[in-house]
């Protein structure tokens, strides 16, 4: 995940979820390495003068990779950009997705039907 802000990716995150181990590491797209913690069941992230960003570097590759996107952007912010843009874009709902299948397969010329 991408945020545009610690702030906003704190409150994102859950409490149980970062005491249980759930999130590998966290950075910022400069690649300070965040420290996770929590305090009265709220997650506190505070940036670290840590900076890695070969292991960030790492981790964006091999979630690229999974995900097939195209080319990956060299600088690091150019990154964050498509991922939020991508995080952000609308999805569609089941019942879209519904009703286009239905209006397809409806529309087939070569759809066989038994009488």
């Amino acid at each position: 995940m991408v945020f545009t802000s610690v702030q906003d990716a704190a409150g994102w995150m859950e409490a149980i979820d970062v005491d249980e181990g759930e999130y590998a590491a966290a950075f910022t797209c400069d690649g300070a390495a965040i420290a996770m913690s929590t305090a009265d069941e709220a997650v506190v992230l505070q940036c670290t003068n840590h900076f890695d960003r070969e292991d960030l570097q790492r981790r964006i590759v091999r979630y690229w990779e999974r995900e097939q996107l195209s080319d990956m952007p060299a600088e690091l912010r150019e990154v964050a950009n498509l991922l939020l843009e991508r995080q952000n874009r609308p999805g569609r709902s089941i019942w879209q997705r519904v009703t286009t299948w239905w209006r397809h397969e409806s529309a087939s010329p070569d759809r066989s039907t038994d009488s």
